[in-house]
């Protein structure tokens, strides 16, 4: 179940009005706005799932419900919002894909393969906020990866900081982004309301 609930308008004619679900990307099996579980993304967009470790500021101040949504928008809201304990916002498409290439600081712990993965990107798919493995050092860990077939069942770790950039955060959400874009060629007349529940 998405702990995040989504919602596309446009404004047409000075007024909002929702975009359904199904003009949404495909995402999974079906067309959606909705964009999964991302605790990093969650902070990012709102400041909730806060991690002491890797400190990301939301983009903005929560803001609410827009005063002009749509109804659409509005009754879909009230259905949540008794199961809701965060308050609602909203971006811009415009003020979303202002924030992009923003970078954030992090640091934590990775096994072989995502101490890989960070060696060719410049960041780790996944990564553990805690060591709760055997931890090496990055020099070790540079060994190991260069060893062929490497494993004697002894599971590692090595502490790494990066640079991630806000897009990499999460690849469905970005990919809703993109795709609101065909909505309006004025990303200001185009906008994301979300709302959180458990």
């Amino acid at each position: 179940m998405n702990n995040i609930h989504i919602k596309v308008e446009s404004k047409i004619n000075d007024k909002w009005v929702i975009i359904p679900d199904d003009k949404g990307p495909k995402i999974g099996s079906r067309n959606t706005w909705n964009v999964g579980n991302n605790y990093l993304l969650f902070d990012m967009l709102a400041g909730i799932r806060h991690n002491i470790n890797n400190s990301i500021s939301p983009i903005a101040k929560l803001r609410g419900i827009p005063y002009d949504a749509s109804v659409d928008t509005l009754n879909e809201f009230n259905e949540f919002k008794d199961f809701s304990y965060f308050k609602p916002s909203y971006y811009l498409l415009s003020e979303l894909l202002a924030q992009m290439n923003n970078v954030i600081s992090m640091t934590g712990f990775v096994n072989d393969k995502e101490y890989y993965t960070f060696k060719k990107q410049g960041y780790p798919d996944e990564w553990y906020h805690y060591n709760v493995l055997e931890e090496v050092s990055n020099k070790q860990m540079e060994s190991i990866i260069k060893l062929p077939l490497f494993d004697d069942g002894v599971k590692r770790t090595t502490s790494i900081s990066w640079d991630m950039p806000y897009k990499a955060i999460s690849d469905n959400f970005w990919n809703v982004v993109e795709h609101m874009k065909n909505i309006n060629s004025n990303y200001d007349n185009v906008r994301m309301i979300f709302w959180f529940s458990n």
